[in-house]
């Protein structure tokens, strides 16, 4: 008795539907590959503007607590000579019980880089800080100078929070004030 190996050829339907299935399926996986992929850049894409609108938003409220803080030591600025030392001590105790947003604070610096009121920081206070430089390696205190000295305005820097291995963005809000009582 002869046995016989059964053929394990494809019939004509096997192959029809191999040829129309195989395409179909190759283009599905290419085009939902695509979907994903274009769906992860418009994710991207709309994180990015989101952050954007969020730092936009951060530069209008500093702006406004920066004009607060301003109103608030006009009168005493406007009133003293330039090197009034009591019109500075009454500025710096004003701007060193302000504060923003919980551990948020304004600041003052003179053209030459040193620091008059730092609030959480008043070791600072008085010493040249003109080479302090960010994680990134910005010269902190020269950006402010420069920027405030050009009219004012803001930056963006990044620094270390509480957590050493956290950073932060900051948005300080520059002005500059012609008069050295501040």
């Amino acid at each position: 008795m002869a046995t016989s190996s059964p053929k394990r050829a494809l019939g004509l339907q096997t192959k029809v539907l191999m040829l129309v299935l195989l395409p179909l399926l190759i283009v599905t996986v290419a085009l939902v590959g695509f979907k994903a992929y274009s769906n992860a850049q418009d994710s991207r894409d709309t994180l990015a503007n989101q952050r954007e609108m969020l730092i936009e938003e951060r530069r209008n409220a500093v702006r406004d607590i920066v004009k607060i803080a301003t109103t608030a030591i006009a009168p005493i600025y406007e009133q003293a000579g330039a090197n009034d030392e009591a019109a500075k001590q009454r500025v710096a105790e004003l701007v060193r019980a302000m504060r923003f947003e919980d551990n948020n604070y304004i600041f003052i610096y003179d053209y030459d880089g040193n620091n008059i009121v730092t609030a959480p920081a008043p070791e600072r206070e008085g010493t040249n800080m003109i080479d302090a430089q960010t994680p990134d390696g910005t010269y902190l205190i020269r950006e402010i100078i420069k920027v405030a000295q050009s009219g004012g305005g803001s930056i963006a820097t990044c620094g270390i929070t509480q957590a050493p291995t956290e950073l932060s963005l900051s948005i300080p809000m520059l002005i500059a004030l012609k008069n050295g009582a501040g």
